[in-house]
């Protein structure tokens, strides 16, 4: 939609024709509403406001952004049970979680050691705590700071690496409409065809060419290399 919106801003107006697979824009930005609140299933924040363009385009738009608080969140049991209200306050729990991890880091480092799997750094510090909540409150910290947050297998994750990415240090920021907006904001004025699964795509010639079961095209493809 990006790719669109570019063209549509720059003198390209209904010359693009984007083909979506789906029923819907948006890929992972997926926002629905329950009631009056807005959830969204996939992308949630906009990530620092110092060089990130999605900023720039919500307070430009005048959306409804709000800072996000981490720790102000509420913890439940898998069995659906709210968590008391002391486990809910884990801020100091969390920092020695990353204290520990970054010791057990430092310790392999030192020793020359091989590198390890992430979650063995992680089982250990759970399976450390004697106490059931503690285990409790480290394991949602485990699954909300590490599981979720790098999405991806902590077995298949480095315990020296799985953090050296650079970020923007600045707030994360909620919008609270729904990120749905974002996509919408690229989609006005943009050409799209729903429910177009790509059967074939023909490198051959001078120009790409697209088949799908409705038609054939010339398009930019934005799906990762």
């Amino acid at each position: 939609m990006a790719v669109s919106h570019f063209f549509n801003s720059n003198g390209c107006k209904n010359k693009v024709l984007v083909l979506e697979a789906r029923n819907r824009i948006g890929g992972r930005i997926h926002t629905i509403k329950i009631g009056n609140a807005f959830i969204d299933l996939g992308a949630s924040w906009i990530h620092g406001s110092k060089n990130n363009p999605m900023f720039k385009i919500a307070k430009e738009n005048g959306w409804d952004i709000r800072p996000s608080d981490y720790f102000n969140c509420t913890v439940f049991q898998d069995n659906a049970q709210l968590v008391g209200a002391e486990l809910s306050q884990f801020r100091l729990s969390f920092d020695k979680a990353w204290d520990y991890i970054e010791k057990r880091q430092d310790k392999i480092r030192k020793d020359k050691k091989p590198d390890v799997p992430l979650s063995q750094l992680v089982n250990a510090l759970i399976e450390s705590k004697k106490n059931t909540k503690e285990r409790e409150i480290y394991g949602h910290i485990s699954t909300s700071e590490f599981d979720l947050e790098y999405a991806g297998d902590l077995n298949k994750m480095s315990a020296l690496h799985f953090d050296s990415g650079e970020t923007d240090d600045s707030d994360n920021w909620w919008v609270i409409s729904g990120y749905e907006q974002l996509i919408q904001h690229l989609a006005n004025g943009s050409q799209v065809l729903l429910e177009q699964v790509v059967e074939e795509i023909d490198y051959s010639g001078k120009n790409t060419i697209v088949k799908t079961k409705g038609g054939i095209y010339h398009i930019i493809s934005t799906l990762p290399g």
